[in-house]
């Protein structure tokens, strides 16, 4: 029964017809939220998922293609630098999908905010601890620690 004290089903009259006909409450009948538990790990998640890990490598394949060939990253140095990407992603990803799955009540929306607070807050939160370590590496002369310099024998 609903706030309104209906349980669901109605009774309704059309306008120029004198028939009626039951029709029933759409929330009873359909899922109200997003997805149930599961849902992130089934085929058809997984699936999805394995698309959209083929669209990002794809887009990162685009982006070098597209850089000037003057300066563009030599393989291994694209390499490092989208490894580390990719790494931290994955981390994120599983870590969203583990966390989704601990409620029991729509998972892909708890999995949508973790993921915007995660590309909103987490970015500045890397942005700022970037800017600190560059900022120490700088002060105590730490070169090898530089960010994007991998070595000479890496050109």
């Amino acid at each position: 029964m609903d706030m309104y004290g209906y349980n669901g089903i109605f009774v309704m009259k059309r306008m120029f017809d004198s028939r009626i006909f039951l029709t029933t409450n759409m929330s009873e009948t359909s899922n109200p939220h997003g997805c149930d538990n599961g849902a992130l790990m089934d085929r058809f998640g997984v699936l999805i998922q394995g698309l959209l890990a083929v669209v990002a490598f794809s887009t990162l394949m685009l982006k070098r293609f597209r850089e000037p060939a003057a300066i563009r990253r030599p393989w291994r140095i694209w390499f490092y630098d989208t490894s580390k990407q990719a790494i931290g992603a994955l981390f994120i990803h599983f870590a969203n999908v583990f966390l989704s799955t601990l409620t029991k009540e729509d998972p892909c929306s708890l999995y949508l905010m973790n993921f915007l607070l995660d590309a909103t807050l987490g970015m500045l939160v890397i942005w700022f601890g970037v800017k600190v370590v560059s900022w120490v590496v700088e002060y105590k002369q730490l070169t090898l620690l530089t960010f994007g310099e991998y070595g000479k024998g890496c050109v």
